[in-house]
């Protein structure tokens, strides 16, 4: 192309006086008025954002999905006493752990796509509030009314959580296009952050102040994105709906459908390890509300830790799903030293169990890496916990380990 062709473009950034101007330098007019038209179809979908305010607002929605992520995992290592001490069974509080993902499932798809940031700010007020209202539960009458007040407010909390993960990952979408993957990554890791540090979290402020004090602290915390994001987050902006055809041509794909059972498996048995673990734990030994949630960090911290690894390995791999082979075969050794299974001569022990985690950790990222799903994780994360506090209240631990690990070994 010739250099009377050549066309130079400036966007000034929201940080100048006048965000959307556009200078353009151009020897043929009929070629500036055709860029001119191109750019301003681009500007109707994308908010020109300063550098440093997409910093501000990446970071912003990231400490969202870190607390969102929290208030799934916080109760793990302590709400199984508490409830039990309430006159509540194993059955029961395994349905209030498996409420908050099953409503996440529910409502993230009803939820409408056109308001992100009325639903970011929303999401995080109600999740917030709700998650300290937890805390009053302390003082709640035992038995079916302490059930139904947990079941009541954690499924209003997943419905908060719902709201801000829909707003935040469109908003992600809508208001940086050419940063989705980035964009994506930092919440994600949040979210998983989030998930792992809770028990940990939860542990410590229990031991601290007692039942009240993890959710009042978390509960404030969470809510304290609010009033920034608020001021930080354009306008909104109308989003285009996926096309139904593409959907059904990727679920009638055998592999495709294989990776998601895969990871339907992985996420049941990540739930009934956070509702089952616990108690399980306390059957056996006294350790603090703090020390049972170390060993679910442990746990979280090699599962974050070795998807990194596991991924770099998949990507020098033809068949990636190998790795789902040597993932399931290293979870089948996790629960079956965890219990101990039936038929495995050895005893209760904590140092077994930490080990049996850390393993488990670890195969739980080779078995995600490469077939991940969000939505499936909903709905999977929620049969967990149900499943798992049926089985510990009929059969207990150790017998509950047996048809978990014959799915792995179907699989």
């Amino acid at each position: 192309m010739s250099e009377s062709h050549n066309l130079s473009v400036f966007v000034i950034s929201s940080d100048e006086k006048d965000e959307n101007s556009v200078r353009i330098n151009s020897n043929e007019n009929g070629n500036g008025e055709t860029q001119i038209k191109k750019i301003e179809k681009l500007n109707e979908n994308e908010e020109i954002i300063s550098v440093k305010k997409r910093f501000l607002i990446g970071a912003l929605l990231g400490f969202g999905y870190f607390c969102i992520g929290s208030s799934y995992s916080l109760i793990a290592p302590f709400y199984p006493k508490e409830a039990e001490s309430k006159g509540v069974t194993p059955t029961q509080y395994g349905f209030v752990f498996a409420v908050y993902e099953l409503l996440c499932f529910l409502f993230c798809p009803i939820i409408p796509h056109l308001t992100p940031k009325f639903f970011i700010l929303i999401g995080l007020f109600i999740a917030g509030y709700t998650y300290a209202l937890f805390g009053l539960l302390r003082w709640s009458p035992p038995g079916n009314m302490f059930v139904a007040l947990s079941f009541i407010i954690r499924s209003i909390t997943a419905i908060g959580g719902a709201a801000f993960s829909t707003g935040g990952y469109t908003s992600v979408a809508v208001y940086f296009p050419s940063h989705m993957a980035q964009m994506i990554g930092t919440v994600e890791m949040s979210l998983g952050f989030g998930m792992i540090a809770g028990p940990a979290i939860g542990g410590v402020l229990y031991q601290v102040g007692g039942f009240n004090l993890p959710f009042f602290v978390m509960g404030t915390v969470t809510t304290l994105a609010i009033i920034p994001l608020y001021f930080l987050l354009p306008e909104k902006r109308n989003t285009t709906q996926s096309q139904k055809e593409g959907v059904i041509r990727l679920l009638s794909n055998f592999p495709i459908m294989l990776n998601l059972t895969i990871n339907i498996v992985c996420c049941v048995l990540f739930g009934f390890n956070e509702a089952t673990l616990e108690h399980h734990i306390r059957s056996f030994t006294n350790l603090t509300s703090s020390q049972t949630g170390a060993i679910f960090l442990a746990c979280g911290l090699f599962y974050a830790t070795s998807t990194q690894v596991w991924g770099n390995v998949a990507d020098k791999m033809r068949n990636p799903q190998i790795l789902c082979l040597i993932g399931f075969i290293l979870s089948i050794v996790s629960f079956s030293l965890t219990g101990p299974i039936y038929g495995i001569p050895l005893k209760p022990n904590i140092w077994l169990i930490v080990a049996a985690q850390i393993m488990f950790g670890v195969a739980m990222g080779g078995q995600i890496v490469g077939s991940f799903a969000a939505g499936l994780r909903e709905v999977a994360t929620s049969i967990g916990p149900a499943f798992g506090g049926i089985m510990i209240d009929h059969i207990g631990y150790r017998k509950a380990c047996i048809p978990i690990v014959g799915i792995q070994v179907v699989l």
